[in-house]
């Protein structure tokens, strides 16, 4: 600003800038973000903002050598619905349903089915090579094949009712430990 200048004149200088910095944002484009937002859901659809299957967090044992394993679960039969409990006259069978996370060539897995009392009922033990499955043109998915032990409720419940535990062990290490009632 030059000295020559009235003062006053100089307050509308600053008062006329001032004013403009005012009137360069305004509320005009402002409708602009909702429709870039809606665009986007439109766009994208809705699969875009989800987070996938959501489990929760899982607790093992320092025991379990839990990262053998990419799924695990009990159900009551081929359905793959997980329970946590099993009624013998409407249950057939209880299903240890697992995959595991990096499959060798030549691996073994071992089911160990313990009573309420912590005794050792029943032992299942499955060598799995896959240069033998791929022979046999078992289908082989992405994500892993799905391996399955399972007993009859039947069985279990007139051993001993209660509670029940079955082990899962990938060459002869300790994976994951469930448990569940027969009632």
């Amino acid at each position: 600003m030059r000295r020559d200048r009235d003062p006053r004149e100089a307050s509308r200088i600053v008062a006329r800038r001032s004013s403009g910095l005012l009137t360069t944002f305004s509320f005009r484009g402002i409708w602009r973000i909702p429709a870039a937002l809606l665009f986007a859901v439109l766009v994208a659809g809705c699969g875009y903002f989800t987070l996938g299957k959501y489990r929760g967090i899982e607790w093992t044992p320092g025991d379990e050598a839990y990262y053998l394993l990419k799924d695990v679960l009990l159900s009551a039969g081929s359905s793959l619905h997980p329970r946590k409990s099993f009624d013998h006259t409407m249950q057939d069978s209880v299903v240890a349903s697992f995959i595991t996370k990096d499959e060798k060539f030549h691996y073994v897995t071992k089911t160990i089915w313990k009573d309420p009392s912590g005794l050792e009922f029943r032992t299942i033990r499955q060598t799995h090579k896959l240069q033998e499955e791929k022979e046999e043109s078992v289908e082989r998915p992405k994500d892993g094949i799905r391996r399955i032990h399972s007993l009859s409720t039947k069985e279990l419940f007139a051993h001993k009712p209660g509670l029940w535990t079955v082990e899962i062990y990938i060459d002869d290490k300790l994976a994951r430990r469930l448990n569940f009632s027969v009632f």
